[in-house]
């Protein structure tokens, strides 16, 4: 009989997230101290986040060197809590409703290296 291998072995990636467009940074404050906080289809070039009730598309970019993510330690002391080449560049999804009466998420997002005027639409079905 073949051994079974476990799952039990995972990795931790620190990622810095940048989130764009209009929203309340109050309650998203809130929902990330809450942990309400979920990334669906990490593995994919385009995941989605979703911060609450807020749903945003992302797109995963390398960093120009390296970010360090610090923390106060209640002074004028900062410590380093972990580094990072990643970072998950986030716009907010709009909902509308498609003409099949479907409810779609119609996706503005901007791509500076495309270079155009106004950025393409991709349309996520429910």
């Amino acid at each position: 009989m073949p051994e079974v291998k476990s799952d039990d072995e995972w990795e931790t990636e620190v990622v810095v997230v940048e989130v764009n467009g209009v929203l309340d940074a109050r309650s998203i404050r809130q929902a990330i101290a809450a942990k309400q906080t979920t990334l669906r289809r990490p593995e994919t070039e385009t995941p989605l986040l979703q911060i609450g009730n807020s749903l945003f598309t992302g797109k995963w970019l390398r960093t120009v060197g390296t970010d360090i993510i610090l923390q106060a330690d209640g002074g004028q002391h900062l410590r380093v809590v972990a580094a990072s080449d990643k970072m998950l560049k986030t716009e907010k999804a709009l909902l509308t409703a498609s003409s099949s009466g479907a409810a779609t998420s119609a996706v503005q997002t901007s791509d500076c290296a495309l270079g155009k005027d106004r950025p393409p639409q991709r349309q996520i079905k429910k």
